[in-house]
């Protein structure tokens, strides 16, 4: 009979958090607040921002970092400032865009209607750059004690993810500014331990429960990027860019 209480022991080992892991979590842009730009909105392009660290997630053949970053990127120039500050264009997906206008241009010629559609935008600046650095290891330790039977043990990794940003001038081809930016990734790991001999010493009950908590790679690129965006922008003002 004690031995079907045990699955009951576990469970009531558990914290609240613990059963919560699971529930999903919203993540939102860093929130800079800056004064529009003296010259008006930038408007800007995005080719891509890609991955190049060729790190690997272990022993398989999946990235440790995520290969939509542009993604980030143009999330966080849209929304930089309660978007006063960047019009992005699409520059990824431009092959759909040019299809779709070929679409209406046939249907209004069909319906012989004249009017045309207004010019595709450009932009003044090219922001380029990508993920160049995922260190991993950089630092861990931890500590940990037993008393009685009874011992409670946690350690901690970081890891560093690391992006480049940078403005070129569509004018001129030069680059304009470029900023590197670096993000901590935090892993960190609680275990508690419980041991009991009963029954003359002959048997032993050991309970063992703990949480690891691992900061999400791609989430550190997000902030990583949004911090970069905001220097990129800082920088601009100081040189006069915008």
């Amino acid at each position: 009979m004690k031995y079907l209480l045990l699955p009951l022991v576990l469970s009531a080992c558990m914290s609240p958090s613990d059963k919560q892991i699971a529930a999903p979590i919203i993540v939102r842009p860093i929130s800079y607040n800056v004064p529009a730009p003296a010259k008006g909105i930038v408007t800007v392009a995005v080719y891509g921002f890609s991955d190049l660290t060729g790190q690997r997630a272990g022993s398989t053949l999946s990235a440790a970092v995520t290969q939509g970053a542009e993604n980030y990127l143009i999330d966080s120039l849209k929304n930089f400032s309660k978007g006063k500050w960047f019009r992005v264009v699409e520059r990824k997906g431009i092959d759909n865009v040019v299809r779709e206008r070929q679409i209406v241009k046939t249907s209004r010629e069909s319906l012989d209607k004249k009017d045309d559609l207004p010019p595709l935008m450009y932009a003044g600046i090219i922001i380029e750059g990508g993920i160049v650095g995922y260190d991993t290891n950089v630092k861990s330790g931890g500590d940990g004690a037993r008393v009685f039977g009874v011992g409670t043990k946690a350690s901690y990794t970081t890891h560093i993810v690391t992006v480049s940003l940078r403005t070129v001038s569509v004018a001129s081809s030069e680059v304009l500014n470029t900023i590197i930016v670096e993000k901590q990734i935090l892993s960190y790991s609680e275990n508690t331990t419980v041991m009991k001999f009963f029954d003359m010493d002959t048997k032993t009950l050991e309970i063992e429960t703990g949480i690891n908590t691992n900061e999400a790679p791609s989430y550190a690129v997000r902030r990583a990027i949004s911090k970069g965006v905001y220097e990129l922008v800082l920088d601009g003002k100081k040189k006069g860019l915008w």
